[in-house]
């Protein structure tokens, strides 16, 4: 892992579509992974942003129905439909 591997919050924040601040409370709640560089100094890293945002993606599935494919505490993948109206 080079140097150029590791993203700032800046280009992190904006790579997510997302403040920077809410970058930082992600960090404090653990939601997003970091490399602390020092007691005040944080980076992430490139791959563990990208696979953050590939954990959350939702595929549709047909018109007005999504699935969600979410990992559960084991790492197996589990399937979530959201209910469409009128069924």
């Amino acid at each position: 892992m080079g140097a150029s591997d590791l993203m700032g919050i800046v280009e992190t924040a904006a790579l997510l579509g997302i403040n920077s601040g809410t970058a930082y409370h992600w960090v404090s709640e653990g939601r997003l992974p970091v490399v602390r560089l020092s007691a005040r100094c944080i980076r992430f890293r490139r791959s563990d942003v990208e696979a953050f945002i590939a954990a959350r993606v939702v595929a549709p599935v047909e018109e007005g129905r999504f699935v969600q494919i979410r990992l559960d505490g084991s790492g197996q993948k589990r399937n979530t439909k959201k209910p469409s109206s009128g069924d």
